[in-house]
């Protein structure tokens, strides 16, 4: 069985919009992560074999392009795409799709490993299952949008890196949590929701000046690399910058931490956009908000990641 699977179908409700007017970003996350059952049926992994084996497959990054918005009320489905499949890893494309006009609003590309629920690391697919998602591999169709993420963060000339602030400070909740035990996805990107009013704050972008010019920001892009579970009632901690400063976009930088015991959860990059909240359409950065901005570049990637890369 090949090709795209329909894995979720739903709405975009009131509650589930922020104060843009849209479809906040960590519904996306969990709308894709509840149709994720969905796939994992198709490979074999249904509810009773994962309860049986503690087998089941788990996100370790996540690159979403955010195309058009979702508003209040537009129905929506996700369909996904096996890409590639590894010795543990598993490659997916998800489509997030308005079927009101027909238009794809998101899509999404991600890793996943098979996960050994009991030893709590990655492990082996079985070989029949591995054979089985082998025969699911579909050609992507759609030609995506060149990553805008990745790249290093450069201080302006003269300047020095600053140090990434604390903008979140949370802990993890029962009802945060997945059938698996940990945080869910949706709830990485959540914390970062919340921080981002903080980071926003400090360029100049929240207060009366944005509302009076109805200044608002939309998100183009978010890679996340899923580093470290956070499990029920871990303490948590972002602290964030800025990457880069561009004409219209900036790129925003977040640290999920376990406040207890330092160790790194995720990293999420942003590339977001000025967005005029009356014409919903971008506009150039303000320039007061360009100087604010481009104070807080802080070293990107993560020490800890650039070592890594080193070993």
């Amino acid at each position: 069985m090949s090709g795209y699977l329909d894995i979720y179908r739903g709405a975009a409700q009131t509650w589930e919009c922020d104060q843009m007017g849209h479809l906040n970003v960590q519904f996306y996350t969990g709308k894709a992560t509840e149709g994720m059952g969905h796939l994992r049926a198709a490979f074999g992994m249904t509810p009773g074999y994962i309860r049986e084996t503690g087998r089941t497959f788990v996100a370790v990054r996540s690159l979403t392009r955010y195309l058009r918005e979702l508003r209040a009320g537009d129905i929506l489905s996700i369909s996904a795409a096996v890409q590639a499949v590894g010795d543990k890893t598993v490659e997916i494309v998800a489509e997030v799709t308005n079927d009101g006009t027909g238009e794809t609003a998101a899509t999404m590309e991600i890793t996943s490993v098979h996960f050994d629920l009991n030893a709590r690391r990655a492990a082996a697919w079985p070989d029949d299952m591995r054979a089985r998602i082998e025969g699911m591999i579909t050609p992507r169709r759609d030609t995506p949008r060149t990553q805008s993420t990745g790249k290093p963060s450069v201080p302006l000339s003269g300047t020095a890196y600053a140090e990434p602030f604390q903008t979140y400070l949370g802990t993890v909740m029962p009802w945060q949590c997945d059938e698996f035990g940990h945080l869910s996805a949706r709830f990485y990107i959540d914390a970062v929701t919340n921080a981002i009013g903080h980071l926003k704050n400090r360029i100049g972008l929240i207060g009366e000046t944005a509302r009076r010019n109805h200044w608002g920001t939309a998100g183009l892009e978010y890679d996340t690399h899923f580093l470290a579970e956070l499990r029920e009632g871990e303490l948590v901690r972002v602290t964030s910058g800025l990457i880069e400063v561009g004409a219209k976009t900036m790129r925003f930088a977040h640290l999920i931490e376990n406040a207890e015991t330092g160790r790194l959860a995720a990293r999420v990059e942003i590339v977001s956009c000025m967005l005029d909240l009356r014409k919903r359409k971008s506009f150039p950065i303000p320039e007061i908000a360009r100087q604010k901005a481009n104070a807080l570049i802080i070293p990107w990637p993560p020490v800890d990641t650039r070592k890594a890369a080193a070993d």
